[in-house]
């Protein structure tokens, strides 16, 4: 072998020998890079998710703290020149008075808002440096902020949101000025409710969906407590999410939606939820009968509740629709883009989305209900403000997680967010400039807030001279029907097993306000409120026909302790020695014009002189008024050609005989009725005329009125 085949050799056998350690090198290596590879994605994949997580926390947080400081600007600070309390900062000081008086709603009275919202109410009472009269700004601004703080929580619960989402819904939330209608608190705290539920049923694990059912049914309650109907939305919308579920389940092959859990889960979760639920319900009874001699029934706080919830229904509905035309057909055409884009998409889109969707969906239909009893501005904004949050996210991340492929509903959506946005009642960009103004010095924010906390309203400007020295220094006040604020600012005990008595909407709230009245008989005296003149007559209906029973308990045992009529609206009156009781007539009649969805009237056999009229109508309603608004009746009463009066009736007990008054005294001689001596104001009547509201917008006319009795009234 000569040289150069040797040198061939030796190069041969060393690439031979470089390329088997190179093998063995890489045999060697791979797996190890494989594991760093493997271990650098299990530690990058949870530190993505972390950022992603901490950049959308600090999203909410910073908008939570942007918001409030917006919130403290434009609320408005006590008056010192205002010279009367509405009716709605009336019930709204009126609550903490009554805590602080050791009296719980739903155990010592009973109201449309619970123990919570009374709580809330408190603490935001107590940041007022002056008296509770005078914490109206600082009780709205606590709200408000718990507004804000379940908006927050709302958005945080959807996990589909990332921190640019959650940006973008919350700069267009911003700008809608959700925060600047301190009740939507209300329907923000049903969104929390339902997203729990929807977080149960994407939970992979089955120990994490029984903490997540349980955590939705304490909720459940926990909204109950703030608004006894919430409590009824939110258990109703997660009854019908979870049915409908399970009734897929059982199709889920035919759907094709494997992914859907078995029927039996969907149950159970339906069993926890439901059943955490009434275990809390029971739980608050127990301890309302235990901390109370006050409280009779174990379940009363959950039947009269349900009074307050049929009763508002019928009693409430008088307001007119008053959203334009445009941007009500822009919120239907939602309601049913909403619809059609869930049914589309069902069988396309991940599991955890269907229930997203689904879950909002149900608990926002339930919501709608209370826009066709109270149709005014702010009610409206309430009872749409679920579906108009999903519809926001619908229109964030729907094309990202696949919800819509095909042009025309990416279409739809921007039409119809268009005419939302510019018809939003509430919608401003005065919530930007207000921050800009506090970015710039031009507003002081500690300035604002030492406004809201140190404001005061002289007690001269709303108490009628004379009143307080009137009133017996040793005994509580009854305001009666609605004026919470004059026993507030007179430091007095109040007294009022209904807050505010037109809120005692049926005849088992009126008789459980007078059983209790009794009790207590010669510990109060009444400052009684003359309809049209201290007191509003809701809709135009008399208090003595929206509260018949309790007008009666006060007319037989109260007459008045002093002739005076303060400030030409309110007389105060004191415990009758004996019962007193009126004169009642019957009046012959017969009904020229049957009841035909428009009109009935009634012609007296021979006129009548009466003070007042006591009818006895049974008023039915279509079935449709469940989901509609049952209107109330218009009532003309005649003689001789004129109208004597006008008034309204409503629906005290649909479908059943009850008994209900007409008052034909004006309002500025009322009070001789009270009066032991004084001859009482009456007028002549020959015919009465029943008629339906002027149609409107998803009103409910009766569909039969028959009076069966008409009683004239005078005193003696």
């Amino acid at each position: 072998m000569d040289k150069i085949e040797k040198q061939q050799l030796n190069q041969s056998i060393k690439t031979e020998e470089e390329e088997s350690i190179s093998a063995k090198k890489s045999t060697f290596l791979d797996p190890r890079l494989k594991q760093g590879y493997s271990f650098l994605l299990k530690f990058l994949t949870p530190l993505k998710k972390f950022i992603i997580s901490y950049l959308k926390a600090l999203t909410i947080i910073t908008w939570m703290v942007v918001t409030i400081i917006e919130v403290i600007t434009v609320t408005q600070p006590i008056n010192p020149q205002d010279k009367t309390i509405s009716l709605d900062a009336s019930w709204i000081i009126g609550l903490p008075a009554q805590l602080q008086n050791g009296a719980w709603s739903g155990r010592d009275f009973y109201f449309t808002y619970g123990p919570l919202w009374q709580v809330i109410t408190l603490i935001g009472s107590n940041f007022s440096n002056s008296t509770t009269i005078d914490g109206s700004p600082t009780i709205n601004l606590a709200i408000s902020i718990l507004e804000i703080g379940l908006i927050g929580l709302s958005v945080a619960l959807i996990r589909q949101l990332n921190a640019r989402h959650t940006f973008i819904l919350l700069a267009v939330i911003f700008v809608l000025n959700f925060q600047g209608n301190m009740l939507f608190a209300r329907p923000m705290s049903t969104v929390v409710c339902i997203l729990l539920v929807q977080r149960c049923l994407a939970s992979p694990s089955p120990r994490n969906r029984v903490i997540w059912a349980v955590s939705g049914g304490l909720a459940f309650m926990l909204a109950q407590l703030i608004s006894a109907d919430l409590g009824v939305y939110t258990v109703l919308g997660a009854i019908a999410a979870l049915l409908f579920f399970t009734v897929a389940s059982f199709f889920k092959e035919r759907l094709h939606r494997p992914d859907l859990l078995t029927p039996r889960i969907y149950l159970t979760t339906l069993g926890i939820v439901v059943g955490t639920y009434l275990a809390a319900n029971i739980l608050t009874s127990l301890v309302f009968s235990l901390t109370s001699s006050n409280y009779q029934g174990f379940f009363d706080y959950q039947i009269y509740n349900y009074e307050i919830i049929r009763g508002y229904s019928y009693t409430m509905g008088g307001t007119v629709w008053q959203l334009s035309a445009i941007t009500t057909i822009a919120l239907i055409a939602t309601v049913i883009f909403v619809l059609c884009l869930i049914g589309f998409s069902f069988t396309r889109i991940g599991v955890a989305d269907i229930y997203l969707l689904i879950c909002l969906a149900a608990s926002g239909l339930f919501q709608l209900k209370g826009i066709t009893v109270r149709s005014d501005l702010g009610h409206i904004m309430l009872g749409t403000l679920p579906l108009v949050f999903l519809f926001m996210i619908i229109g964030l991340i729907g094309k990202e997680r696949g919800w819509y492929r095909h042009f025309i509903f990416k279409g739809a959506w921007f039409v119809l967010a268009f005419f939302l946005l510019a018809g939003w009642p509430s919608a401003t960009l005065r919530t930007i400039t207000q921050v800009g103004s506090v970015v710039d010095g031009t507003i002081s924010l500690s300035g604002q807030i030492q406004k809201l906390t140190t404001g005061h309203l002289p007690i001269s400007n709303v108490i009628p001279a004379g009143l307080d020295k009137a009133i017996d220094p040793t005994k509580a006040i009854l305001s009666f029907p609605q004026d919470t604020f004059i026993p507030i600012a007179l430091n007095k005990k109040m007294v009022g097993p209904v807050h505010q008595a037109y809120s005692a909407f049926t005849p088992a709230l009126q008789q459980k306000y007078v059983s209790d009245l009794q009790r207590l008989k010669n510990t109060f005296e009444v400052v009684y409120g003359l309809d049209s003149l201290s007191a509003s007559a809701l809709e135009n209906v008399q208090q003595v026909t929206r509260v018949p029973i309790i007008f009666e308990y006060l007319y037989r045992n109260y007459t008045l302790k002093t002739p005076q009529v303060f400030d030409g609206k309110y007389v105060l009156l004191k415990p009758r020695p004996t019962p007193n009781d009126f004169v009642a007539t019957d009046i012959p009649f017969e009904v020229t014009k049957p009841w035909d969805g428009k009109l009935e009237t009634i012609r007296l056999t021979k006129p009548a002189t009466c003070s007042m009229l006591r009818v006895t109508p049974k008023i039915n309603y279509p079935i449709l008024s469940l989901i509609g608004r049952p209107t109330q009746l218009n009532v003309k009463i005649w003689r001789g050609g004129k109208i004597t009066q006008q008034t309204s009736l409503v629906t005290i007990e649909p479908g059943k005989p009850f008994s209900t008054y007409l008052s034909l005294i004006d309002p500025d001689k009322f009070y001789q009725i009270f009066a032991t001596s004084q001859p009482v104001q009456t007028k002549e009547v020959d015919s009465l005329q029943f008629q339906p509201l002027s149609d409107v917008f998803l009103s409910m006319a009766p569909s039969s009125v028959d009076i069966s009795k008409i009683e004239c009234i005078t005193f003696k």
